[in-house]
């Protein structure tokens, strides 16, 4: 029963690894797309 939890809980913490760790890459690219938008503007202008 103990061992249940533990597993339970380790799956649990690298599901949100994986999902903190999606976040973040999907975060920077959009990010970086946006900062070069704005770099643009700023030549642009």
């Amino acid at each position: 029963m103990f061992g249940i939890i533990i597993i339970n809980i380790i799956t649990a913490i690298k599901t949100q690894n994986l999902l903190k760790g999606s976040f973040l890459i999907f975060w920077g690219f959009a990010f970086t797309e946006r900062s070069r938008r704005i770099m643009r503007r700023g030549y642009k202008n």
